[in-house]
């Protein structure tokens, strides 16, 4: 079945009844070109329904309504296998809301101005790819499901107290690559989460890159850029998650065998460490002087233990972006190799220069002043 080409408007209104623009409970329905608007749920598909396909359609949700009380753009529920894409979807609850739909595919939306972009549930081998996020309390929320890709994708701009561009809860086996996390709040939480790997993603101009709590283990985060946020990363206990090789912007070492990797580790960490967990308002003594003096004397002599993030290799420009293993190549970009001989030539010049200074003061000091002063003249 095949629904195209319609436009569908004032769907009604009521919460409890679930009322949709199209509500579908049958196997291998098409749904493509409509415009939905000013409408409940968009497209409802549920009980069991299998291998729908929702392509192309625009869905404007009600604007008047504050956003709890809208519905969905789209609704999945028991529907498996279902194939989500080129949707321009606004001004609606969520713009996708999954539970109980497994090996589905998300890819090609925009989903902006909503309260959570996805909002998903128990639905295990999903792939979101190329889709935006944007202006949302929560770009993507995906909750209680495993071995889920995210490949391409933009989270931008999610902006209040709570708001993330990606939130992970209790989901095992995630990839996530190639995904650009613009301008959030958070730009990704993890929580109860493990054997994750995030790599080749680039953390832009959060206010927190990534937040990490207790329970997320043995994740992976490789070849990731971090620029511009205004705090790279929060623990709120160590962990067994791995950080290599990834672009730091704060970070100021030096690659003298030119392998594009620093010669020494970067580390960074929260002083104020779990206290934020269960005192989020010490967030506002964040950038204070007590707080980074804290800060500063634990790197030097590190005896708080505080909970810190250790990347061993981290790489001298940004690698987001480039080839990886399974795209080809397998190494970062190189950093042009310092010259050793030019490095020794400026150093002999700058202690020949402080010789001939030191030599000259010297020299002046040493003048008698009767050779530069005239005698005073004697009378009798």
């Amino acid at each position: 079945m095949r629904i195209s080409g319609l436009t569908v408007q004032n769907s009604g209104r009521s919460l409890l009844n679930d009322d949709a623009a199209i509500l579908v409970v049958a196997d291998d329905v098409t749904i493509e070109h409509n415009r939905l608007h000013d409408i409940h749920h968009a497209v409802y598909i549920k009980d069991g329904a299998a291998r729908s396909i929702v392509r192309n359609n625009t869905i404007v949700g009600r604007v008047d309504l504050i956003r709890e009380d809208r519905g969905n753009g789209i609704h999945l529920w028991d529907a498996p296998d279902a194939l989500v894409e080129l949707n321009t979807v606004l001004h609606v609850r969520d713009g996708v809301y999954v539970g109980f739909a497994p090996r589905s595919i998300f890819r090609d939306n925009v989903f902006r101005e909503v309260r959570y972009g996805i909002h998903f549930m128990y639905a295990d081998d999903n792939l979101f790819e190329h889709n935006r996020f944007e202006y949302a309390e929560a770009g993507a929320a995906l909750m209680y499901s495993k071995n889920i890709t995210l490949r391409g994708n933009v989270f931008a701009h999610s902006r209040s107290s709570r708001a993330y561009g990606l939130l992970l809860q209790e989901c095992d086996g995630v990839l996530a690559e190639d995904n650009l996390l613009l301008n959030n709040s958070r730009g990704l939480f993890v929580n109860v989460s493990r054997d994750g790997v995030f790599r080749r993603n680039r953390f832009v101009a959060n206010d927190l890159a990534v937040q990490i709590y207790a329970g997320a283990e043995r994740n992976q985060f490789t070849s990731n850029d971090f620029v511009a946020n205004l705090q790279l990363v929060m623990l709120d206990a160590p962990g067994s998650n791995v950080w290599r090789g990834n672009y730091w912007d704060e970070y100021r070492g030096l690659d003298m065998d030119g392998d594009g990797a620093g010669d020494s580790a970067f580390s960074t960490g929260d002083p104020l460490g779990s206290l934020l967990s269960d005192y989020p308002q010490l967030r506002l003594f964040s950038f204070s002087p007590a707080v980074q003096a804290l800060a500063a004397a634990e790197r030097a002599f590190p005896v708080l233990e505080l909970p810190t993030v250790r990347d061993p290799q981290p790489a001298l420009l940004p690698v987001a972006g480039s080839a990886a293993a399974d795209h080809g190549d397998t190494h970062a970009p190189r950093q042009p190799r310092l010259d050793l001989g030019l490095l020794a030539l400026a150093m002999l010049l700058g202690a020949l220069h402080q010789g001939i200074v030191a030599q000259r003061f010297a020299g002046f000091r040493a003048t008698p002043a009767h050779s530069t002063l005239p005698k005073p003249e004697t009378t009798r």
